[in-house]
Order: C-alpha cells, then sequence, then structure tokens
C-alpha cells in the first residue's frame, strides 16, 4: 500500500492533505494578525484552504515536472513520506492512520453533507403535493403574503405548509420558492416571520453566485480531506451570517431576526433526555449542542451594537495570504 503514495493519485492525495494543513494554518493566522471579523471577507480565506489544495499539485508538477524528485524532496521544508512512513509504537504506520481518518471523513461527508441534500431535494418535491392534500387553513396564504409585505418576492415563490413545527426552508434553481409552516405563523410575531423569511431570501440570492456552487463542486473532489470537511463548514457558518446581514438590509430590523433565530433553537434540556446513551446517541447529542451553540451565536451577533459595523479586510490581505500559501506549499511535497 506504501506504494500507492509513489505514483501520481498517491502524490496528489497525500499532498492535497498537507497543503489543506499548510493552508488552514496561514489563513487563520492571517484572520487573527488582521483582525478580520467581516463574514463576507472570512469566507473568502477560507475558500483558499478549500479550492488552493484541489489545483496544487498539478499547478507545481505544470510548473517543475521534477519536483517530486529525491534532489528536489531532500530540500524541500516537508517531505510527506517521510512522515507517513513513520511507525507509531511499532504497531502501525502514520500512513495506516491516515488511511482510517480519510475512510471515516468520506463516511462523514456521505451521512451528514450527500445523503441529507437528496432527502432535502426530495422532500421539496413532495411539499407541494402535501400543501394541497392537507388543506390550508382558509385565508392562510394570503395572511403570510400581507405579512411579508415589503419584501422583495417577486422571483420568489411562497408555499404554506400544514405543520404545527416549526419549519422554514428554500429550495434554489430556475423557480426559486420558500416553504412555510403555519406552525410558523402562529409561533412568531409579524416582524419576526418576516426577517426569517427576508433570511431564506438572502439565501436564494446568494445561491445564485457561481462561485458558491463551484466551491460546492470543489468540496465534492476533496469528499476524503477532513480540513475541508471542518472548512467548508466555517464556510457554511460565515454563510449563515451573510444572509443574516442581507436580511437586516431588507427588513431593518435586528432584533426581530434574533428572536426568530431563537425560536428556531432546539430545547436541549428535552433532547438531552430523549437522547440514547449510546455512541451513535451521543454523537447525535454533539450535533445538536453545536448547532444550537452557532445559533446563539448568530443571536448574540446580531445583538451586538457594533456586529454590523466588523472593520473588514480588504484584497490586498487576501492575495498576500493567498501568496503565501502557493510559497511555502510549493516545497511541501
Amino acid at each position: 500500500m506504501t506504494d500507492f503514495l509513489y505514483t501520481y493519485a498517491g502524490m496528489y492525495l497525500a499532498q492535497s492533505l498537507c497543503h489543506s494543513a499548510v493552508a488552514a494554518a496561514v489563513a487563520d493566522s492571517s484572520l487573527l494578525a488582521w483582525r478580520i471579523m467581516d463574514p463576507r471577507v472570512k469566507q473568502r480565506f477560507r475558500l483558499i484552504v478549500i479550492v488552493a489544495p484541489v489545483v496544487s499539485f498539478p499547478l507545481y508538477q505544470l510548473i517543475n515536472p521534477g519536483r517530486g524528485s529525491i534532489q528536489f524532496r531532500l530540500d524541500a521544508l516537508f517531505d510527506v513520506n517521510r512522515w507517513f512512513f513513520l511507525e507509531v509504537f511499532g504497531f502501525f504506520s502514520i500512513w495506516t492512520a491516515t488511511l482510517v481518518i480519510i475512510v471515516l471523513t468520506a463516511l462523514i461527508f456521505m451521512i451528514q453533507e450527500l445523503i441529507p441534500i437528496v432527502l432535502h431535494l426530495m422532500e421539496v418535491r413532495r411539499a407541494e403535493p402535501e400543501e394541497e392534500a392537507s388543506g390550508l387553513p382558509e385565508g392562510a396564504h394570503e395572511k403570510a403574503m400581507r405579512i411579508l409585505e415589503g419584501l422583495s418576492m417577486d422571483f420568489v415563490g411562497l408555499h404554506v405548509l400544514e405543520d404545527e413545527e416549526l419549519i422554514l426552508f428554500s429550495s434554489t434553481g430556475s423557480a426559486p420558492e420558500v416553504f412555510l409552516s403555519t406552525g410558523m405563523m402562529e409561533e412568531m410575531s409579524p416582524a419576526e416571520l418576516k426577517a426569517a423569511v427576508a433570511h431564506e431570501i438572502a439565501h436564494i440570492r446568494r445561491s445564485k453566485t457561481p462561485l458558491l456552487m463551484t466551491v460546492y463542486l470543489v468540496r465534492m473532489v476533496m469528499f476524503f480531506n477532513p480540513i475541508t470537511l471542518m472548512e467548508f463548514r466555517k464556510v457554511a457558518q460565515e454563510e449563515e451570517k451573510i444572509c443574516d446581514d442581507m436580511a437586516v438590509e431588507m427588513t431593518g430590523d435586528r432584533e426581530s431576526l434574533a428572536r426568530a433565530v431563537e425560536h428556531m433553537r432546539p430545547d436541549m434540556d428535552e433532547l438531552d433526555s430523549e437522547v440514547s446513551d449510546t455512541l451513535a446517541g451521543r454523537s447525535t447529542a454533539v450535533e445538536l449542542h453545536s448547532h444550537d451553540m452557532q445559533l446563539r451565536t448568530r443571536v448574540n451577533r446580531m445583538r451586538d451594537p457594533f456586529g454590523h459595523m466588523e472593520p473588514g479586510g480588504g484584497w490586498l490581505q487576501f492575495a498576500l495570504t493567498l501568496a503565501a500559501v502557493v510559497a511555502v506549499n510549493y516545497f511541501v511535497v
């Protein structure tokens, strides 16, 4: 199996992992050094970690076909193979442990990202027939449209679903739609509901940006990379903050959006009592606590009087960070 590391596929896999680690360290250091807090700019920096390792190996090989030679490796900053062949307490090699991490990361990608996307698409396809069969309370759709008056809904369809649960999601494509449950309409005030729907409209607008779709395709190529997995989640968290800011721009009401997000927080005491004390149950509990923490972070940010005045970082900082990543990773083989 170690011979695989000397093939082009093996070198690509090994170097992309190490290049991701270098890119993450440099990008995080840059964000701290320049005190960058603007979610749009932070997301731009994190995209370096996701995109750069995908193209770095073939680009470097094109520039220098002899980059994988023994002579180049002797002068390199970091030789991947020398470290991967090390034995850990004489039981297994670092390469074996890396393979286990790669397999686990691929499984996480399938379970937490790919499968939920497929299920979401199926749910969206079923949503309209279910709405028609359930029978909405009279005037529910008209009431929702009155509440949302003032939002730019010209290019967005609205579907009201008969359900007591708090359900709010959007579908993109040529005919974008926002799906809203009657439970949301009963639970939230008109201002909160308007702010929550504005957040979904922001997602629809952002989905039309080709860059985001391209980045997700790149993420799928790097399905085996744990660092890409973590960075993509950070990109998704920044995306939520960006859409929060766009929703506030549409409504001019930060507090209503904060309260709307609070409504969506899970009841952790109830969930903790229901989750079983098994490995799967504990994993679910950790995921729910993580989700709740992200929602609390968004609420606190919106209630921060300086949350909408965060200092940004320009393209110069981004260019310097990207140049540092490209230069360092050239000598990581």
